[in-house]
């Protein structure tokens, strides 16, 4: 039916949308910490300690949590 399939439609926006957002919230971390370690020098503690100082003010906190973690391991 009509109302289904537009029903089905609006979930799979809401759905892209939520992917798009947590997309630009990862590219923004990521590009933040290759700026800061890459083009201006700064050490990656340093850096590190930048993106905890701005999580949750210019980044998702959730996103720089993992972002650090996976640092941690490398």
């Amino acid at each position: 039916s009509t109302a289904v399939s537009s029903a089905v439609v609006a979930a799979s926006s809401a759905e892209t949308g939520a992917l798009l957002t947590a997309i630009t919230e990862i590219v923004a971390v990521a590009d933040a910490y290759d700026a800061m370690v890459s083009r201006k020098g700064m050490p990656v503690r340093e850096a590190m300690a930048e993106l905890k100082r701005e999580a949750g003010a210019q980044f998702d906190p959730r996103i720089v949590k993992v972002f650090l973690a996976l640092l941690e391991e490398v």
